[in-house]
């Protein structure tokens, strides 16, 4: 296993920037929610990891599913947690700190779909990336759906455009 503790030190001292990460990056936000709108059953049980500060959580709970989120990131816990008593859905949704290359933390329970949202392009380690989606795929129910999201090498293109249009 690759030592990922400089990944987490990046969100806990960032907590900020990621919590308005999809506020800058609008497109990848709408895409994903059409994704979600599309694939996830209706109150579907969800595990959602990498789930960071956990944008999709808080409009996936009101939809009424039922969600179990992971991240490796403690500080994020803090803003996913105040997003939820916001919007007056605390204790409806289960917080877990922990690496996605093992879920133990997380309990055994199985999903009707898991999200991967993210995380596999931190893992740089085929054998990291293999263990992650091996967790993923032992917590989702027979005929369960697992969406997964990641960086194109295009992806740095919007943000040129928009910052450096020359």
């Amino acid at each position: 296993m690759d030592d990922v503790n400089d990944i987490a030190a990046f969100y806990n001292s960032a907590s900020k920037v990621e919590e308005e990460r999809l506020v800058r990056h609008q497109l990848e936000f709408d895409l994903t929610w059409r994704i979600l709108e599309r694939f996830v059953p209706p109150t579907a049980s969800i595990l959602e990891i990498g789930c960071g500060a956990g944008a999709y959580t808080v409009p996936l709970t009101r939809w009424g599913h039922r969600i179990t989120t992971v991240d490796m990131s403690e500080r994020l816990l803090e803003p996913r947690h105040a997003r939820l008593q916001e919007s007056g859905l605390e204790g409806k949704v289960r917080l877990v700190q922990a690496d996605a290359r093992n879920l133990q933390a997380g309990g055994a329970d199985r999903y009707e779909t898991v999200l991967l949202m993210g995380l596999l392009y931190h893992l740089v380690c085929l054998q990291d990336r293999q263990q992650a989606l091996s967790q993923a795929v032992r917590r989702l129910m027979p005929g369960g759906v697992m969406l997964s999201a990641h960086i194109s090498r295009f992806g740095i293109m919007g943000d040129l455009m928009k910052n450096v249009p020359a």
